[in-house]
């Protein structure tokens, strides 16, 4: 057997053994969230999918084996970790937090996949979820918009997107500058102020649409720290300040009346 031969059947050997070792990590989560249902049915703790979590995130972590996961249906069985228990209950917050990471750390994700996997509704799920922690409803109202761009093949680099968009808004405001300059010229024509059959009316000024293609630079210098320039008071100082206000605010309601023979200013 010559080399040749000899590195394609090693080659061949290891890629087999990779995707070996890759199916069984995806039946090991899957069966860890099968397991966990039918202990959330009999209204026990469901911990399969917690004690296999740090072992499940150190492959799906591991960016060589990416392309093989996605081939053997991780996310299905990353569905099936997220996914609500029997009961209505949500997993564990950290199954939950380290799957919706390990889903933004993928490349775009094809359409078939998505829509074959039903990652897509579970995640929309967690997003409108009130239990579901303000950090993870981020980070799935992002996977959302992420593959929603997918799936309509739109880009989804947001800084060629706002060019493009500029762009485009560029482009529509020199046509309307166009057909508004054709309008006119029409309008030569037509019975001007003073001229017999001249009607007078309020006429609404068109906005302009104008916008910047090159963002103009910041100009203005402003100081990053401004300092504030009331002294901040000690506790010490504040309660001083309140027992001079007290004592004087005693003194103005208990002035010495005037002493009277006839008993005259008193009240009685």
């Amino acid at each position: 057997m010559n080399k040749k031969a000899r590195r394609r059947r090693n080659e061949d050997e290891a890629v087999t053994g990779l995707d070996d070792k890759v199916k069984s990590v995806v039946v090991e989560m899957l069966e860890a969230a099968k397991k966990d249902r039918h202990l959330n049915k009999k209204g026990l703790a469901a911990i399969n999918k917690l004690k296999d979590l740090n072992n499940v995130t150190e492959q799906l972590k591991k960016l060589d084996y990416l392309t093989y996961f996605l081939e053997n249906g991780v996310l299905s069985a990353i569905s099936e970790w997220l996914s609500p228990l029997p009961d209505r209950s949500l997993p564990n917050v950290k199954i939950r937090q380290e799957m919706l990471r390990i889903l933004d750390s993928f490349p775009p994700i094809d359409t078939i996949a998505l829509k074959e996997s039903r990652i897509g509704g579970v995640v929309n799920y967690l997003s409108n979820h009130r239990e579901e922690t303000k950090v993870n409803r981020e980070l799935a109202s992002k996977l959302i918009g992420k593959w929603s761009r997918t799936i309509f093949n739109l880009s989804t680099d947001l800084k060629s997107l706002y060019h493009e968009e500029r762009s485009n808004r560029v482009s529509r405001t020199r046509d309307d500058s166009k057909k508004r300059r054709i309008s006119t010229d029409e309008n030569q024509n037509r019975v001007k102020p003073g001229d017999p059959g001249w009607i007078q009316r309020a006429r609404v000024p068109t906005p302009s649409s104008t916008d910047y293609a090159v963002r103009p630079s910041y100009n203005v210098e402003i100081p990053l720290s401004r300092k504030s320039s009331k002294k901040v008071l000690s506790r010490y100082e504040k309660q001083l300040r309140k027992f001079k206000d007290k004592r004087n605010k005693s003194k103005q309601n208990y002035k010495s009346l005037p002493f009277s023979i006839e008993g005259r200013k008193l009240s009685i």
